[in-house]
């Protein structure tokens, strides 16, 4: 077999996941006890699905994240691609046409990027999250914006809501289902058939939304 696992992961699952993580590496999570010539047999099935999502991963991390938040890097913002352009003339971060333009000569680039993202997450999603409510009839406590790098949101039993800046990353169609997933956790706080029924109702084409959040996750990861 010439798939390396990189890592198996046992737990009290009752189903066997093949993971890409966004290094490209394989993981396996699995039930305890699996036996690991029956992993080997899955990946050696699996190998072609495997093959081609390291490549994409290992494609995406070159025209991304190689470069992190330096002139000429590329960004997505509400699920657009824009290129990172230092500016003298800037005196904030700003989008022009194709480009995110940046203050020039300025050491903490990382830093001033991530606060301007966060920014508009804070704009973009509690206006959504306001909207969708009212339009769902759905009452909740808090909403904040969080620094979590993998989940996108989540919900309290007190009703309590969090959501990641990193979804700005995203098309708003996916912001707006992370957004009706956490309101009808409101209902009912579980993954139950009546859970994904409820979220259905409103987002017919919510499984389309949890693959593209499944493989593109290692693009909103700054």
């Amino acid at each position: 077999m010439d798939i390396k696992i990189e890592k198996i992961i046992e737990s009290k699952r009752r189903t066997i996941s093949l993971v890409i993580n966004d290094k490209a590496d394989l993981l396996i999570r699995c039930p305890m006890g699996t036996d690991i010539e029956y992993l080997k047999d899955i990946v050696i099935k699996k190998a072609d699905w495997i093959k081609k999502k390291q490549e994409k991963v290992k494609m995406y991390n070159k025209k991304y994240q190689s470069y992190g938040f330096i002139d000429g890097a590329k960004m997505l913002f509400l699920g657009e691609e824009y290129t990172l352009k230092a500016s003298h003339d800037a005196k904030e971060v700003t989008i022009n046409g194709e480009n995110i333009v940046f203050p020039c000569g300025n050491s903490n680039i990382h830093h001033i990027m991530v606060e301007w993202y966060k920014q508009k997450a804070n704009q973009i999603i509690l206006s959504r999250v306001r909207d969708l409510s009212i339009s769902l009839g759905i009452i909740y406590k808090t909403v904040k914006i969080s620094h979590a790098k993998s989940r996108w949101g989540s919900c309290s039993s007190k009703k309590s809501l969090n959501f990641s800046w990193r979804l700005v990353f995203a098309p708003i169609y996916i912001i707006d289902y992370v957004i009706v997933h956490e309101l009808m956790h409101t209902i009912e706080l579980n993954h139950s058939k009546r859970f994904w029924a409820l979220v259905k109702k409103e987002i017919p084409h919510y499984h389309l939304c949890k693959k593209w959040l499944k493989d593109n996750n290692f693009l909103m990861k700054y």
